[in-house]
């Protein structure tokens, strides 16, 4: 499934209650909004967990950084988990910089965010 509207989604599943998001390319300015309605609308309907798949993100600005912000605290309000995997070691950078990679779950696979 691809969303015309939000170049950065590659594609959302379903799986035993949990949604995944699998995102492409650079999140930034450009597209951080359409990603942040595709979020609040993939939470609606209440997912054990809100898994993003970063494997395929090459690179993320603030503004990207911001959207994923807004979605733990989105998360930890619908009493959801926000689980992030994948990320490469740019990204990751992004994440260690700005002192987050304490704050969000990260994984290494898809796997291991599932369990």
């Amino acid at each position: 499934m691809t969303f015309h509207y939000c170049k950065v989604v590659r594609d959302i599943k379903r799986e035993n209650n949990n949604t995944i998001i699998a995102l492409t390319g650079d999140v930034d300015m450009k597209n951080s909004m359409s990603l942040r309605d595709i979020i609040i609308t993939e939470l609606d309907p209440k997912p054990a967990a809100l898994l993003i798949d970063l494997s395929q993100v090459s690179f993320m600005d603030s503004s990207g950084l911001a959207v994923i912000i807004e979605a733990l605290q989105r998360t930890n309000k619908a009493k959801t988990k926000l689980k992030l995997f994948g990320m490469k070691q740019q990204v990751r950078n992004i994440f260690e910089i700005a002192r987050l990679e304490k704050v969000f779950q990260i994984y290494e696979t898809e796997q291991e965010a599932l369990q």
